[in-house]
């Protein structure tokens, strides 16, 4: 069984904190969450409370109960969006994905009046990243099991966003290859 592995050299909450990693990522499509090591998700996690909060005031809410964080869906329009910084080891050259803050919740069924979503950012104790699906969400990918490649493109037709659109594409114009 072949796992899609990367080097994830970093992780920045788009004008907030930049947590470097230098760490193997997983690349995981059926992982509905990003996890990583827990000293590191929970400053991500503080960024990106902060972060939203600069752009609505205190009243965004996260609660957490072991490992699990939740805000007010309503709130989750304020989250930022995060940079994805990958070292390459083949190719020579680094890319940049990023992850839409609108992409980083996912709600959650229940009664009553104020819906809750969970946050997909999410503390795990091992010394690896695991990027599962706000990652490919937006994207279509192409993995090359003969030559161990991935490429990862906007999709046009499931990304509404046409200013993250734009932005990728002066960034990362063409194909987004990330070398595993």
């Amino acid at each position: 069984k072949r796992r899609w592995e990367v080097t994830l050299a970093s992780i920045s909450v788009v004008s907030g904190t930049q947590v470097r990693t230098e760490q193997a990522a997983l690349l995981d499509s059926g992982c509905p969450f990003v996890f990583g090591p827990p000293g590191q998700v929970e400053q991500l996690i503080s960024s990106v409370i902060e972060q939203a909060r600069s752009k609505k005031g205190e009243g965004v809410v996260r609660w957490s109960t072991s490992g699990n964080y939740w805000l007010k869906c309503d709130d989750a329009k304020y989250l930022p969006d995060l940079h994805l910084d990958f070292a390459a080891e083949r190719s020579g050259t680094a890319s940049r994905l990023t992850i839409s803050g609108r992409y980083l919740t996912r709600e959650l069924p229940q009664a009553g009046q104020d819906s809750r979503c969970e946050l997909a950012l999410k503390p795990r104790d091992r010394d690896y990243w695991v990027l599962g699906v706000p990652l490919f969400r937006g994207r279509d990918m192409h993995f090359d099991f003969r030559t161990g490649k991935l490429g990862l493109t906007l999709s046009r037709e499931k990304t509404r966003d046409k200013e993250l659109w734009a932005f990728e594409q002066k960034l990362q114009p063409g194909l987004e290859a990330i070398f595993v």
